[in-house]
């Protein structure tokens, strides 16, 4: 049995992730790797691997709460159409990004366009959901120097203001 997953490891995985009715949401396209504990994986997935081994496959219920959370109704809501830069390209499914009040930034999803208004939805679009993963761990361990330095710069303010939500 090789090191245990646990923080400052460097992991590396692949994994089958399904929502809780078995529908196939995405798979891995080759290994990923990320320093562990400095990854932006969910909650409930990085709790469940924790102290799993080189080799290891493991089947992963996640919650909805562990995972993107339940969903908010009230971060569904009507923005007038003359708010959005060309309102006549936007068709629902679209995703676009916005300023928060606070000044972070909020993907969002177009539920609905109407004449004069568009519904728009902030949920995550797996909040809500339970999530199944199966993932093979492929190999655990000590992080180098350099990979510690890139897991802290995804992590900055600056880097999140970049990642999708």
């Amino acid at each position: 049995m090789g090191e245990a997953i646990q923080a400052g490891k460097f992991v590396e995985f692949e994994y089958t992730l399904r929502d809780g009715r078995g529908n196939f949401i995405e798979a891995t396209e080759g290994v990923q790797g990320v320093v562990w504990g400095r990854s932006g994986l969910i909650r409930g997935l990085e709790q469940a691997l924790e102290g799993a081994s080189e080799g290891d496959v493991l089947n992963v219920m996640v919650p909805p709460e562990d995972a993107y959370g339940t969903r908010d109704p009230d971060s569904i809501f009507e923005v007038p159409k003359e708010e959005f830069p060309d309102p006549e390209s936007l068709k629902p499914g679209a995703e676009f990004v916005a300023e928060g009040s606070d000044g972070t930034s909020l993907t969002m999803h177009v539920v609905e366009v109407h004449d004069d208004h568009v519904v728009v939805d902030g949920n995550h679009p797996l909040a809500g959901e339970t999530l199944n993963f199966q993932i093979h761990v492929r190999a655990v361990r000590a992080a180098t120097a350099d990979e510690l330095l890139a897991a802290e710069a995804e992590r900055s303010p600056i880097a999140d203001d970049l990642e999708p939500s």
